[in-house]
């Protein structure tokens, strides 16, 4: 068996790349083709790269829509591997140091990354050969789709990034999203740097804890943002005190600051300046937790806002970014089977939520987490919210 101090240096390696921002193009690039997959069945998937460089390591998560999921926990090698049996272990000469799904069950997962499979990856020290320019299988990975799966929703390709062989520069990837209806695949085209809040579901009277986020495609030792709520929601502090709680590694930095302006506005600022407290890598972070709460009489839908938000590179240089919005919907409807609404129809089918004759669909579950966007949304049994042209329902699927 190799020594574990190879292992460690390789990892090191990877964690601390000086990242360099870059757009995928036809020669920097990974992926997934897309393609089409039938009710109940399982499909081998290969994640493909090409690079204009010596490749040395990547990374990646995959994040599967409703209706599909993963047939095996576990990837597999493939051709750009060479294969060793080691004792009745296998050693390619590239490593996989991270090839699970992330669970809920760990208190460091992010909601938003549960249930996705994160990949890392990295060259053994002079050992096997580096790739450029080819279009290479990094490895296949398994999904299965359930008997009612309509092939209306994409596979998430997101936290990308190639490296070099030395392990010096990195390259961030556009998030990629991956048609299984066989149509083509599309880029994120969100803004590269942002802070935001995922939509989420609120009762009337309810208080609720949601992450904010940022995103960058740039190394940043400096954020800076303003959060805007509506007049139907209001901050309540989160310990007693404080305003938002610092997620790591901004635990880490120097400055964590937030001043309640006003009942509706929360300033957030950080830095890190000390040697100690280094700045963060280009990629997504959760920033914090906030907690707002509805009023009694609320509903439909509102916005919670991000406006003059920056961050900073380690030498000072400011980097604006642009205001973003997230969708609350403020709920006050009791449970039911089958509903309908004006000209709009809410039916359970099979374990599957139904909505017709609406031009804005989102499901919800009760904890506020948007599940489905379209006219069927495949969910397993419970209580869910369907909000369908800005009215909510809560239905029960059994």
């Amino acid at each position: 068996m190799r020594p574990r101090i190879i292992l460690t240096c390789a990892i090191l390696m990877l964690l601390s790349l000086n990242l360099r921002a870059a757009q995928a193009t036809d020669s920097r690039k990974m992926y997934v083709e897309s393609f089409t997959i039938n009710p109940g069945e399982t499909k081998t998937l290969e994640l493909r790269g090409v690079t204009d460089f010596a490749l040395g390591g990547f990374q990646v998560r995959v994040k599967l829509p409703e209706g599909l999921s993963f047939a095996k926990s576990k990837a597999k090698y493939a051709n750009l591997y060479d294969y060793e049996d080691e004792g009745n272990e296998i050693y390619p000469s590239w490593m996989i140091f991270n090839r699970e799904v992330l669970s809920a069950d760990d208190p460091n997962t992010p909601q938003d990354d549960t249930g996705a499979l994160t990949l890392l990856c990295a060259k053994w020290n002079g050992e096997g050969s580096y790739t450029q320019g080819t279009d290479y299988c990094y490895l296949t990975f398994y999904v299965k789709a359930d008997a009612t799966y309509d092939n209306s929703q994409k596979i998430l390709l997101y936290n990308m990034k190639l490296s070099n062989e030395e392990g010096s520069e990195s390259y961030p990837l556009n998030d990629l999203y991956v048609a299984t209806d066989g149509t083509e695949n599309y880029e994120d085209d969100n803004l590269a740097k942002k802070v935001w809040i995922e939509p989420f579901l609120i009762e009337a009277g309810e208080s609720k804890i949601v992450d904010v986020k940022v995103k960058s495609d740039i190394s940043f030792a400096g954020l800076q943002a303003n959060i805007l709520l509506p007049s139907e929601l209001s901050f309540t502090p989160i310990d007693g005190t404080s305003y938002i709680a610092a997620a790591e590694p901004f635990t880490e930095w120097d400055y964590f600051n937030s001043n309640l302006r006003s009942a509706d506005h929360l300033r957030v600022i950080s830095l890190s300046y000390s040697p100690e407290a280094e700045a963060l890598s280009a990629g997504t972070y959760t920033l914090g937790s906030i907690q707002v709460t509805a009023s009694e009489d609320a509903s439909g839908e509102c916005a919670i806002t991000f406006t003059d938000g920056s961050l900073s590179t380690p030498d000072g240089t400011r980097n604006a970014i642009d205001n973003t919005e997230a969708t609350v919907t403020i709920s006050t409807q009791t449970a039911v089977s089958d509903i309908t609404v004006s000209n709009t129809t809410i039916n359970i089918v099979n374990g599957a939520i139904m909505v017709s004759d609406a031009t804005s669909i989102q499901v919800y579950t009760l904890s506020g987490a948007l599940v489905g966007t379209t006219i069927v949304t495949n969910v397993e049994p419970g209580y869910y919210i369907v909000v369908a042209d800005g009215i909510a329902r809560k239905v029960a699927v059994k």
